[in-house]
């Protein structure tokens, strides 16, 4: 082999490692892009689903909260308002989920808000409809039960009269969104009947009336313990029954009226808000 084939031939494997060498570095170039890329993707993907508690926001005006739900990247949304005297209006009465739920971010929040003004809604037919039926229809027009009346009747709680402030009201009448309607209902003539008597301990007034009126009971006095602010009063919890819960023995007599005491936290002062006066 002459000199020249040789120098030619080392210049040629020369050029082997060299192209070796280039595609060896796109190799790992392209495998570090992609290493890169995916560890970047990960990491957002773990923080976009990364879970927070939802705030409470609660007794808050719409832009307070709307500027908390920014931050903590959560979604509002109102679905439903209601008119309560006491609080202030415009503010938010009641959420879902609660606060301190785990969810993902961007997850939306649903709203109760206090309404400015009460607007004017249909008072539906309820005479007939069993007790179940007539609760529906009345939350489906934006309405309350108020107090359950029983009277003797042979039909177990079926809706024999509906009332509002004392007189009986006609389906198709006007009235306020969030009245209560007072519902009489048939005792099916079982003037000792009792049922389990639910516990109230830890729940708002609004899941407590709510816990009552699914078991056919009436909410009766309510007291409020320390409430110096509107949050105090929307966030009060129930640390008091009266008739008390001793356990899953505790019945009541159907339609029998409960006394709640609520505070926003364990309380000895004896100062009160009474909501009946």
């Amino acid at each position: 082999m002459s000199e020249k084939e040789n120098t030619d031939k080392k210049s040629s494997i020369r050029q082997k490692f060299v192209r070796i060498g280039k595609v060896t570095g796109l190799i790992a170039g392209f495998y570090l892009i992609v290493f890169i890329t995916l560890t970047i993707f990960i990491r957002f993907y773990t923080h976009h689903n990364q879970s927070i508690s939802v705030p409470d926001f609660k007794s808050l005006t719409l832009n307070r909260a709307t500027q908390i739900a920014n931050h903590e990247n959560l979604q509002l949304r109102i679905i439903d308002s209601t008119f309560i005297d006491y609080m202030p209006r415009g503010c938010i009465v009641d959420q879902n989920p609660r606060p301190g739920t785990h969810v993902k971010r961007n997850r939306t929040i649903f709203l109760t808000t206090n309404a400015f003004s009460r607007a004017k809604v249909e008072m539906p037919r309820l005479v007939g409809l069993s007790y179940r039926q007539g609760k529906a229809t009345l939350e489906m027009q934006g309405l309350h039960v108020g107090q359950l009346i029983y009277q003797p009747d042979f039909a177990k709680n079926n809706i024999l009269k509906q009332m509002y402030n004392g007189a009986p009201i006609n389906a198709g009448t006007m009235i306020e969104a969030g009245s209560r309607i007072d519902l009489v209902l048939g005792d099916g003539y079982e003037n000792n009947y009792t049922i389990p008597l639910p516990n109230l301990t830890g729940m708002t007034y609004f899941e407590a009336a709510n816990e009552l009126n699914n078991a056919y009971l009436n909410v009766g006095n309510v007291t409020i313990i320390d409430a110096f602010s509107p949050a105090d009063t929307i966030n009060a919890k129930v640390y008091k029954q009266a008739p008390a819960y001793t356990g899953k023995e505790s019945r009541a007599p159907i339609g029998a009226r409960i006394d709640i005491w609520l505070t926003p936290e364990k309380s000895n002062n004896i100062e009160a808000i009474n909501l009946n006066d």
